[in-house]
């Protein structure tokens, strides 16, 4: 019997904001990020984080040309409260739930430009739509999701 094959979702960029660098990386490490731009990360999902139950790292890909800092938590995907609301209004609330049924993948990840000043940084992403299954949902993802 000849197996079809799976039909793949369509893909999508966005662009997104990381948060975070002060709390991990010395000034000096932040000030050299600019000159390793474009590199490549992978996402890790964190819904155990006590501040943020949607929180996604964001980590520097194995494949990074430093090896000692290949690995590495460079932070994470903004999640910023509405200050009129106190309500979680950032990306990382809309792509936790789809990374964690399996509706999406990353396929490319790239950070492309560090803020030194804010300590913060752009991530061009794309990602593919996963079609739901007949029957049921995808587990969640158990291990870091890459996009190279």
């Amino acid at each position: 019997m000849k197996k079809t094959p799976t039909k793949k979702g369509r893909t999508w960029i966005v662009t997104l904001s990381v948060v975070g660098l002060r709390f991990r990386w010395k000034r000096d490490v932040i000030a050299m990020m600019p000159g390793w731009c474009p590199f490549p990360v992978t996402l890790e999902r964190e819904p155990d984080n006590r501040f943020d139950p949607d929180a996604i790292k964001v980590m520097i890909a194995g494949d990074f040309k430093l090896k000692k800092l290949a690995g590495k938590q460079l932070g994470y995907i903004s999640n910023r409260l509405d200050p009129d609301s106190d309500e979680r209004v950032g990306l990382a609330s809309l792509l936790a739930p789809r990374l964690d049924a399996g509706t999406v993948e990353p396929v490319k990840l790239w950070i492309t430009d560090i803020d030194v000043e804010g300590g913060g940084a752009e991530l061009s992403a794309r990602f593919r739509d996963i079609p739901a299954k007949k029957g049921g949902r995808k587990k969640p993802a158990t291990k870091p999701l890459s996009g190279k």
